[in-house]
Formats: C-alpha cells, structure tokens, sequence
C-alpha cells in the first residue's frame, strides 16, 4: 500500500493556485525591475544627449559670438518651429499603433518613412516661405541661408516619425542609441571641420544638413527595400487618424516656441544671440519629465487599462521635487558656469538663464502629464489650455519689455507655463475619474453578464 500522504482535491487546486501565485508575482517583479532599469537608462542617454545639445550651444556661441549667435537663431527659427509641428501628429500615430504587438514592425517602419517623406516634404517648402517672408526686415539677410537650414525638415522628419516605432514598442535601447547619434552629429561635424574652415552661421548650417541626412541613413539600417517594400498602412490613412494629434502638436509647439518668435520680431540680434545661447543651458530641466512622458504615454495607451491613481499622483509628486530640486540647484551654480562655460561676452544674459530656469521646470512637468493624456487618446483636450497661455504670454511681453527688455519675455514664459501646468494637471485629474468611472462600469455585474 502507498504509504505517502495524498492531497485532498481542494487542497491540491490550493497549491497549484498559490503556485500560479507566486510565479506571477515573480514575473511582475521582474518586469517592473525591467522597466525601472529602462527608464533610468533611458534617463541617463537623455542626459548624454542634452550633454551633446549644450556642447553643441556652447561651441556656437563660442565660434559665432553674440551677433553670429543671433544670426544662426534667426536662420534655423522656421526650420526648428515647423520641425514638430510639421509631422501633423504623425509621431503620435505611429506610436499607438507599435504598442499593438500584433502589428508587423518592419511594414510599420516603411509606413513611418512613407509619413515622414509627405510631411516633410510639405513643412519643408512652409519653412523655406517663412524663411523668406515670415523674418524682421532688418534680418531678412539671412532669408537665404533659413532656406538652407530647411532642406534638413525632411531627413528629420523621417526620423522623428521612426522614432515612434522604437518609442511605442518600449525598445528604448535602439531608441537611446539613435538619439545620441543624431545629437553627436552636428558638434562633431564642427569639430571635424573647424581646423580647415571658419565658421559662419551659413557653413554651420550647411554641416546641420549634411548631419541630417547621415542621421537618416543610420535610421534606416536594417530596414530592408525601405522605400520600396509593402507597408503596413497607406499614408493617407495614417494622415487623416493624425489629424487630433496635429491641431494638439500645433498648439504645444507654438505655445513652447512663442517666446523665440516674440524673440525673433522684438529683440535685435546681440539680445537674440544672448536669449538663443540660455536655452540649451535649461535643457537639463525637462530630461527627466520628458523621459518619463514617454513611458506614461505607452502606460495610457495600453488598450482595456485604467491607470493606478496613486501610482501616478506619487510619480508626478516625486517628479515636482525634483524639478524644484534641480531649479534651485541651477541657480546657485548659474553664474559661474555660464562665465565658465561661455566666457564673458554672455555675461548680460544670465538674467535670463535664472528666468528661463523655473520655466524650463514646470514645461517638462507639462509635458510629461501631456504624455499621459495623449497616451489615453485625448490629445486635443489641452488646446484651449496652450491657446489662452500663449495670449497671456503676448499680453505679458508687449506690457513689460519696455522696461525689462528681453527679460520679459522669459517673465512671461515662466507665467504662462504654471498656467499650463495647473491647467493640464486638472485634465489629468478629470481623465482619472473618468477612467474609474468607466473601469467600474465594466466590471459591474450587468455590463460583465453582457461582455461574457
């Protein structure tokens, strides 16, 4: 006879329950391991990049000076404000359809491409027209080297929109490695070019363009026949579904790009070279809210999800410390660094770089919460939001530049982000109640009797 004890039938489904378990504990605890790992990773190459950004601000201000400075700024203002406005919410759609696994990545790539070239071509020829009619009279001298700078809006557009395949599949590695090429090359051209040519405004943007279109070529590797093989979607469908992602990119990157615009038309060129040499300096500020827009992004858009409320409300809680962590940071080593780092010719702009600093840090707060919004599909929720900023952010400048000068424009930059933020942080709130309510509607017993 069998002397070994037998289960009992409920206690055997007991074991094999607390078995199941504990294995799905272990996997979820691997896989938020997995993702912290990413994100920091994929902090730390963002911090690489923005390292690679402020050299290359450094380097041109160095080389081109204060008036040289304000040139360049004036020059690539079109192709820089048009870059994100003109992919037409096209990042946006290539990355909601990555998250789906079931989609085939190669086809999606070759349909990234596609989108890339017809937005690029378009946005290419707007900033060329802005370049030539859309600039100061007394800066209309660079309207030939602005259309230069705009033969980079297609290589970069297709490059944007690639990015959303590697963004949307959570493959931050590939993402990270790109992102740091496309930032090293630039500054390397420079640096490559500087013992043999002078540097200008026209010669650094015309290694801009050939950076660009190497960039491109990278991007495409590995992707084979990539203009000629079959895609996953037609580009007119993708164009007509990012058209709610197009009004919403409209509004943020205007709003984000108004205060080079009111820059560009009210301050002469040494102010300009002065405001356009500060902003790679704050850059720093927004890596972190960026980054993690992006893994909220991909958290939202998980189709059949309702977000944890409290595991966002801490994120986003612990997010505002750091950014208040890191302004504060900023300003006691400002002046300094900036005498260090950009010599004493830009001493008059460090005013702007402490205005420019709070700014920096609540627009990376505004656009992380954006990320989740537009991740649950609601991307023009916060249109109205940047409209009414960018007019108080007019208003503010117009009254207050008389007597600040280019300093008010930072002023009001500043205003008009916490506007956006307390704004944008209510649509969160509300997208969550909403959330919940409908989670509970779904799992209440007459709705799960009819889905079943």
């Amino acid at each position: 006879m069998d002397s070994r004890p037998q289960n009992h039938p409920d206690e055997s489904q007991a074991l094999a329950d607390n078995s199941r378990t504990g294995h799905s504990s272990i996997a979820k605890a691997i896989e938020a391991i997995r993702k912290r790992q990413s994100f920091i990773w994929t902090v730390a190459i963002a911090f690489a990049t923005v390292g690679l950004q402020m050299g290359q601000g450094i380097l041109l201000a160095r080389l081109l000076h204060r008036e040289g400075r304000g040139e360049y700024a004036t020059a690539v203002f079109w192709s820089h404000f048009l870059m994100f406005v003109g992919l037409f919410g096209g990042l946006e759609v290539i990355c909601r359809y990555a998250n789906n696994a079931t989609i085939d990545r190669i086809l999606l790539r070759r349909s990234a491409i596609w989108l890339g070239v017809a937005t690029g071509l378009v946005t290419m020829i707007l900033a060329m027209l802005g370049s030539i009619f859309l600039i100061p009279h007394d800066k209309q001298y660079m309207a030939g080297i602005g259309c230069l700078c705009g033969l980079s809006i297609l290589a970069q557009n297709i490059i944007l929109i690639m990015t959303g395949v590697d963004r949307g599949t959570g493959n931050f590695r590939l993402y990270n490695y790109r992102r740091i090429f496309a930032a090293a090359a630039l500054p390397v051209l420079i640096v490559i070019c500087m013992p043999f040519i002078q540097m200008t405004p026209g010669i650094v943007i015309l290694l801009y363009v050939i950076g660009s279109y190497v960039t491109l070529l990278v991007y495409l590797q590995g992707i084979p026949q990539p203009l000629t093989g079959p895609t996953a979607f037609p580009t007119k469908r993708l164009l007509k579904e990012s058209r709610p992602y197009a009004f919403s990119m409209f509004a943020a990157d205007l709003f984000d790009r108004l205060d080079l615009m009111l820059v560009l038309w009210l301050a002469p060129i040494a102010l300009q070279g002065d405001y356009a040499a500060m902003v790679p300096v704050v850059y720093p500020l927004v890596v972190i809210p960026n980054t993690l827009g992006m893994f909220l992004f991909n958290a939202g858009a998980k189709v059949g999800s309702a977000p944890n409320k409290q595991a966002l409300f801490r994120t986003l809680l612990a997010l505002v410390a750091v950014q208040t962590v890191m302004v504060v940071g900023f300003w006691i080593v400002a002046k300094p660094l900036i005498l260090l780092l950009y010599r004493a010719d830009f001493e008059p702009a460090i005013p702007l770089a402490l205005w420019l600093a709070p700014a920096s840090g609540v627009k990376g707060i505004v656009q992380c919460l954006e990320g989740f919004l537009k991740g649950r599909g609601r991307p023009q929720a916060s249109i109205l939001c940047r409209i009414v900023a960018a007019a108080t952010m007019i208003v503010m400048t117009l009254v207050l530049f008389q007597h600040y000068s280019v300093q008010a424009v930072a002023m009001a930059a500043l205003v008009s982000q916490i506007l956006c933020f307390m704004w944008i942080a209510w649509l969160v709130c509300y997208e969550l109640r909403k959330s919940k309510e409908d989670a509970d509607l779904i799992s209440s017993p007459a709705v799960s009797d009819i889905i079943d």
